[in-house]
């Protein structure tokens, strides 16, 4: 049989193929005569010039030959395994040149040589490393501290710097134990596909830690292992590498393994059930992946433009590049999409997608336009969970204070406690999937109120934000459809103004605030049909308000023009992009805790108002403080603001002007403040409206002569109200009849409780007020 093919007869103990003292020497273990190699060896002598090239490139450069022995190794380590130093080559991952790299020939099972190699980046030698460890070509393989022989102890450890210390604490004469490891970073070796392989050990001892990378080589092994697996318990969570750095000796090594404890990995709720191995039907429950929260993991869509140079013959090395989307799962793992395989002829809709942990998903997520967390952040927090470290980030009252005064220094708002209440939605957004249902929030105020500046302002900081103005209903649809984040409507009278109205809108806000019921089926493109995804956040700003059931799905905040005299103030020159970044770290740590939070909350809901406040409510217990005290003042306080009619308004208006105000005679700047005040519709009608509308509703009488007087130095309208009128909405305490125009000339304007809305609605009356007051 060829020495190369698989099925191969592995070499005996003491073969001249084997690493010097690698041979079994003495009793104990029988050789191993045969073992299923991988599919891609090709033995080579061990006289092979190639290597012999790299292995003379090492020991003649002293500055690689000191990088290793300051990691510990001995000579005789670099002599055993045979270690070289690569020739500088064009890196088709960097683009850039890669020198000095340590290679590492990868022998069989049986200690002889193959055509693979890995290699090792030599921190300070190293010259633009393909990888910050190691690196090789296409899936990794086994490494071993010694020929493989049956009857022994499979010692698995993360790495081959690991490998190479402890096979110095043993010796080169023979143990019992074997010690390997993957040849680079990138999955679980080739062999551990072999079930042939699993039959060569007495027993398997795991000796990885809880890093990312470790504990899914863990699980990889448990799911391909024919034996039972132990895990060996480390000291202090120390490292191989630390132990023998510390001088552990090899009764010390063989005693960890023995203590090894029994081991199997945890189980995680997944979507995809047990059965889907076997064959038969299931329950078909694929998900939108696009922020999806599954399993106790949040999952976020990224888009990158991947660039490599592709070997165009003659024509040397060129640059390609190309968009993939992939996802970004809450533990640092980054899941590509998957075709499973399908009987041939399956239509394409029929096909079905996974992501490569198994989760079922309902389509392949595109590319994302909108896409507010920046690449570096995102590989830093990748980087993080690899090396099991926590990824940095501040804790939610921090970022929720840099919100908050992010959103000062955009806008001034009445009710200050309303601020906190946009805090926390901006927040919320970042880990919306985890809520059954999410509020929409209503900006509503009168023109020039800051409506714009505040959703711009939101749209900056929260997740995947996008402000709109002028859009046509049809398009607003596929954006609600498409964005995978946080949409700004803004001035919502005027979307869809050009052909389709505000209709569909409106019936999709108002299902779309709860994941159960915010999907919609809608003809795609190739004339079959799609379901869309429209529950996402979403903030609506406007002047009118909006109809009873959609108001109820809604949190309403209230604009006013910024006061005279006051100015808005400073964010201290916070970084919006650093924050955004910030915040998306923070949900991906966070996602569960928020639960956590939520469910106690949302399992005691008694209305829809307290439905669409959990969310905010379970943010405000997790930020503690006095969030949780200033979210319910601004939700105990919001206005109902709904397109109200008119003449209901006046009513209103009237009621508290006459019952409050003792009101007898009224001027039509006071009534129109009043109205503005009340509910910010606008138009308001003109003094002259205002009175055929009083008469209609009966508070004045026609033949009553209307009084004409000089307020601040303009004439205005004086109606006198009807003693009937007034005697029905009197009540006992109402004060005696005041001036008309006490409104205004009885108090200072910082004083005045029409000052937020003065500007807008009785233009010039402060300038006039001010500038006689100034000549007296």
């Amino acid at each position: 049989m060829a020495a190369g093919s698989r099925g191969a007869a592995l070499k005996g103990p003491g073969d001249e193929a084997a690493p010097a003292g690698a041979a079994k020497r003495g009793g104990g273990a029988s050789a191993l005569t045969s073992f299923p190699v991988p599919p891609g060896f090709r033995p080579r002598a061990r006289g092979e010039e190639n290597g012999e090239r790299l292995r003379r490139r090492l020991w003649g450069d002293a500055g690689a030959l000191a990088a290793l022995r300051d990691m510990g190794l001995r000579d005789a380590t670099v002599r055993r395994f045979r270690l070289g130093l690569k020739e500088p080559y064009l890196s088709r991952v960097t683009g850039l040149t890669t020198e000095r790299a340590l290679a590492i020939p990868v022998p069989l099972p049986d200690g002889s040589a193959s055509s693979r190699w890995a290699f090792l980046n030599l921190p300070g030698v190293t010259r633009h490393p393909a990888h910050p460890f190691g690196w090789g070509a296409g899936r990794p393989h086994a490494c071993h501290s010694r020929a493989v022989t049956r009857g022994s102890t499979l010692l698995v450890v993360p790495n081959v710097l690991d490998l190479w210390l402890l096979s110095q604490v043993f010796g080169e004469a023979y143990d019992s134990i074997v010690v390997s490891c993957p040849s680079h970073p990138g999955g679980e070796p080739a062999e551990w596909s072999e079930p042939g392989y699993w039959r060569l050990w007495d027993a398997v001892v795991l000796g990885l830690g809880d890093r990312l990378d470790e504990t899914e080589l863990a699980s990889a092994a448990a799911a391909r292992s024919t034996i039972d697996l132990r895990r060996a318990v480390m000291p202090r969570d120390e490292t191989w590498t630390d132990l023998v750095r510390m001088g552990a000796s090899a009764q010390e090594v063989r005693a960890l393994v023995r203590s090894a404890v029994p081991w199997a990995p945890e189980p995680l709720p997944s979507p995809v059930p047990e059965e889907s191995s076997m064959a038969g039907e299931f329950h078909a429950e694929p998900i939108s992946v696009e922020g999806a929260y599954v399993g106790g993991r949040l999952h976020h869509v990224v888009t990158v433009e991947r660039r490599c140079f592709q070997d165009r013959g003659r024509r040397g090395a060129v640059l390609v590049q190309r968009y993939e989307t992939r996802v970004l799962r809450s533990d640092g793992r980054l899941l590509d999409v998957e075709v499973l395989p399908a009987p041939p002829g399956t239509p394409r809709h029929a096909r079905v997608l996974a992501l490569s942990d198994g989760t079922r998903i309902t389509s392949a997520p595109a590319p994302g336009r909108f896409n507010g967390w920046r690449h570096a952040s995102m590989m830093r927090f990748v980087a993080d969970r690899a090396s099991g470290r926590d990824p940095a980030h501040r804790d939610l009252p921090r970022l929720l204070s840099d919100v908050e005064e992010h959103l000062r220094s955009a806008v001034w708002l009445p009710r200050q406690a309303d601020f906190a209440t946009l805090a926390l939605y901006v927040m919320a957004t970042f880990v919306h999937r985890v809520f059954d249902a999410f509020p929409i929030l209503l900006v509503n105020g009168p023109r020039g109120s800051g409506k714009s500046e505040l959703g711009g302002a939101i749209a900056a900081m929260a997740l995947n934000g996008l402000l709109v103005g002028r859009i046509t209903g049809p398009g607003l649809v596929r954006l609600l459809a498409e964005s995978r984040g946080t949409v700004v409507l803004d001035d919502l009278e005027k979307v869809g103004a050009g052909r389709g109205g505000t209709d569909d809108i409106s019936q999709i806000l108002k299902v779309s605030y709860k994941q159960a019921t915010a999907t919609r089926v809608c003809p795609g493109r190739d004339g079959r049909v799609e379901i869309q995804d429209f529950f996402s956040p979403k903030i609506v700003s406007n002047i009118s308000g909006g109809d009873p059931v959609l108001l109820s799905r809604m949190i309403a905040v209230s604009t006013r023009p910024l006061p005279a005299g006051q100015s808005l103030s400073c964010d201290g020159g916070i970084d919006v992009a650093a924050l955004r970044d910030e915040a998306h770290v923070w949900a991906m740590c966070s996602a569960p805790d928020v639960e956590a939070a939520y469910r106690p909350l949302s399992s005691a809901v008694g209305s829809r108002s307290d439905e669409i406040a959990a969310p905010l409510r379970a943010m405000a217990v997790l930020a503690g403080g006095s969030w949780a005290i200033r979210l319910e003042e601004s939700l105990d306080s919001a206005q109902t603001i709904m397109a109200e009619p008119l003449d209901a308004l006046l009513e209103r208006a009237l009621r508290r002007l006459v019952a409050e105000g003792g009101a007898r005679a009224l001027a039509m700047p006071h009534l129109r403040l009043e109205m503005a005040l009340a509910s910010p519709v606008a138009p308001l009608p003109s003094a002259e409206t205002l009175g055929r509308m009083l008469l209609g509703a009966g508070a004045r009488r026609e033949a009553d002569t209307v009084e004409r007087r000089r307020l601040h130095g303009e004439v205005v309208r004086i109606y006198r109200l009807a003693d009937d009128y007034v005697t029905e909405r009197r009540v006992a305490d109402s004060p005696a009849e005041p001036d008309p125009f006490a409104f205004c000339t009885g108090r200072r304007c910082a004083e005045c409780p029409y000052d937020p809305v003065c500007d807008a609605t009785a233009p010039g009356l402060r300038e006039r007020k001010n500038a006689r007051e100034r000549a007296a």
